[in-house]
């Protein structure tokens, strides 16, 4: 089962095609299934959680943030504000913490 995610990120990433949009199905239920969903999400609590402190330390808006970084501001706002962790992926949260630390 290990070289199932590998597999299907690798087939699935360029998200142009019906069969890569398959295959990114078929990787999320492999994820829910695994957990892996719930552990993305543990992490994003905590990257959240420090981009948070670093916010008020820093006086940085949520709007800074998304037109900064050229993000959705609804989603962003969505998982700032309220924690929905499933409006932005590991990759973006990452990018977040990044640039909120580097200001």
């Amino acid at each position: 089962m290990q070289f199932l995610p590998v597999c299907l990120s690798q087939n699935g990433s360029d998200g142009d095609t019906a069969q890569s949009k398959e295959y990114a199905g078929i990787y999320d239920a492999y994820k829910e299934e695994t957990g892996e969903f719930q552990k993305e999400d543990e992490f994003k609590a905590k990257i959240r959680k420090r981009i948070l402190e670093l916010q008020k330390e820093k006086s940085i808006s949520n709007y800074r943030i998304y037109t900064d970084l050229g993000l959705n501001p609804g989603n962003v706002n969505s998982f700032l504000k309220n924690g929905d962790y499933r409006k932005l992926s590991l990759n973006i949260v990452r990018r977040i913490w990044k640039y909120v630390e580097r200001i």
